[in-house]
Parts: structure tokens; C-alpha cells; sequence
């Protein structure tokens, strides 16, 4: 499901503080019954970056680099949120307390298309300070 968000390794944990690919894969299943009522377009973008978050290498002054979580814009969280509670209320899914939307913020966050827009430029430059995690 999320083959196309170029996910390899864990460097931190993500949101559900799971620390391995397998752990990830695994937990995504529970969001299978609300991606099957296509609620919002962006769910499938959004449950991945959940999952598998974007982190950057940044270097502050006078220390070492580090990673950075990236996370899902909030406002993409809200929309998603908004979209699918109808959804969620008919096939009685609770949305986790770890990805509730006011974790989230809308400044150093990534939307669906800036992240694929990013994706793109990842795909074909071959010197990249990005880390992802792959599914």
C-alpha cells in the first residue's frame, strides 16, 4: 500500500512508536476496513506517513546532524478526520489517540503533494540527506 512512498528503514519510531517495518505493516491493517470506504483521497497518503513518517537531516549550529520528523500537515489530518467520520461512526473505527490531529501542525509538515513532489526529486537526484523507511 505504501510502495510508493519510498519507505526503507526505521532511524526513530514513528507515531505508534513502533520501531520496525513489520510492527507497521502490521498495525496498518487496522485501518483496512476505513480505506475501503474511500472516505478521503488522501487516506491511503495519510495512514503511510503515519506509519512510515519522513524525517530530515538537519544540522543546528555547532551540533552534530539530526534526524527531523516531518509529519502529515494538520490540516490534512483534520480534512481526512472530517471526511471519514461519517465512515468511522457506520463501521465503528476509532481513530487512535497517537494520530489525533492536534499532534499534528501546519508549519515543517508535508502535504500529499509536496511529498510526492519530493518523491520525485528523490527518484532521480542521485545525492539525497532524506531518510525514509520502506514498506
Amino acid at each position: 500500500m505504501c510502495n510508493s512512498y519510498n519507505t526503507t528503514s526505521f532511524e526513530k519510531a514513528n507515531m505508534f512508536n513502533q520501531t520496525s517495518q513489520d510492527e507497521a505493516l502490521f498495525h496498518m491493517h487496522t485501518f483496512s476496513p476505513l480505506i475501503t470506504t474511500f472516505c478521503h483521497e488522501d487516506l491511503v497518503f495519510f495512514t503511510c506517513t503515519v506509519h512510515f513518517p519522513r524525517y530530515i537531516t538537519v544540522q543546528p549550529e555547532d551540533r552534530p546532524e539530526e534526524l527531523q520528523l516531518q509529519p502529515a500537515c494538520r490540516s490534512l489530518c483534520d480534512d481526512v478526520y472530517i471526511k471519514c467520520k461519517y465512515a468511522m461512526d457506520k463501521i465503528n473505527f476509532h481513530w487512535p489517540d497517537q494520530i489525533s490531529c492536534d499532534k499534528f501542525r501546519n508549519d515543517n509538515c508535508v502535504s500529499s503533494g509536496e511529498y510526492q513532489a519530493h518523491l520525485h526529486r528523490i527518484l532521480y537526484s542521485k545525492n539525497t540527506h532524506t531518510t525514509y523507511c520502506h514498506c
